[in-house]
């Protein structure tokens, strides 16, 4: 029952989340979103209420700042109303800047912060290796963080492009994004909107 909830779900846009995950002590792990997906997510992250946020870059994903650096307004805008919308349900939000980011230009409160490419954030006793790119995390940790592109090679590698992960209980729990996330990460008609 629980994979139709699952499908009718991704089918109409929206996230499912298991009854478990709900108002739980866990860690969000997202990467790469366009603003056509940020409704969704942020009724996910209602739902779940989770302790900590983890983005791994490129927030507003349907605008390439890399190759449109004149959108940096429409940026703004967008990374700042989604940013402060989840900062208001879970006690710490960290960002990873991809390669469509300027986190400079964002105004972030007080339980958003910014760590770079390479860094460790320890949750629960998990070590945490983060990076916007796989090529750039570091070593040594218990699972790894990152975005980007689609590139997973072991199950402790979680890329936050393919799915939405959550970890609760020292335990991975993988969400589907709303049908259509790749077409709006992608599609160059898009890029900008």
């Amino acid at each position: 029952m629980e994979n139709l909830y699952k499908s009718i779900y991704h089918i109409f846009g929206a996230i499912y989340v298991p009854k478990d995950l709900r108002h739980s002590n866990a860690l969000v792990h997202i990467s790469d979103t366009p603003s056509f997906i940020y409704k969704a997510i942020i009724k996910m992250i209602k739902k779940i209420k989770p302790r900590v946020i983890i983005h791994t870059g490129d927030i507003v994903d349907d605008i390439k700042l890399e190759i449109r650096p004149q959108l940096i307004e429409v940026y703004k805008k967008e990374a700042n109303k989604f940013i402060n919308e989840i900062s208001k349900y879970a006690e710490l939000i960290i960002l990873v800047p991809g390669n469509h980011d300027d986190f400079t230009k964002l105004r972030l409160k007080d339980n958003v912060k910014i760590l770079n490419e390479g860094d460790v954030f320890i949750f629960d006793g998990i070590k945490l290796g983060l990076s916007h790119k796989y090529e750039n995390l570091p070593l040594n940790c218990d699972f790894y963080l990152y975005g980007h592109d689609k590139n997973c090679l072991k199950d402790n590698y979680l890329n936050g492009i393919k799915n939405i992960n959550v970890i609760k209980d020292k335990k991975i729990f993988k969400l589907c994004y709303p049908i259509g996330t790749d077409n709006y990460r992608l599609k160059i008609s898009r890029m900008g909107k």
